[in-house]
């Protein structure tokens, strides 16, 4: 089945208002139940790679970054066990392994002594 335009942009206004999870994955199959498990699953990953281009540099300005570490850092204090970088990429809408890479640099560069 050719998807037409229209229904790629009505799957992509939905993906807008749901968090990038796999249960979002659920609902995208169960609001549009005619489209294929890997048409949905194409769509959804090109609409999260858009979303995460356009926010990469917010998030990797040294403002953010140091943020982020400090945050990661009082939350690892505060609890050791805690999925402490997953909430934090949730919380600012960035990829979980995108914010792990910004915490790993910030303490390599911490470590190196340059800041």
């Amino acid at each position: 089945m050719k998807l037409s335009k229209a229904q790629y942009d009505e799957i992509a206004r939905f993906l807008a208002q749901v968090p990038p999870t796999r249960q979002s994955l659920r609902k995208l199959k169960d609001r549009f139940p005619s489209q294929s498990q890997s048409t949905l699953l194409s769509i959804f990953s090109q609409e999260y790679q858009k979303q995460i281009k356009k926010t990469h540099a917010k998030h990797h300005s040294p403002e953010a970054t140091d943020a982020y570490y400090q945050r990661y850092l009082n939350g690892v204090r505060k609890n050791a066990a805690s999925p402490v970088l997953l909430e934090l990429a949730n919380e600012v809408d960035f990829a979980p392994s995108l914010m792990a890479r910004i915490v790993l640099e910030r303490f390599l560069q911490e470590q190196d002594g340059l800041t």
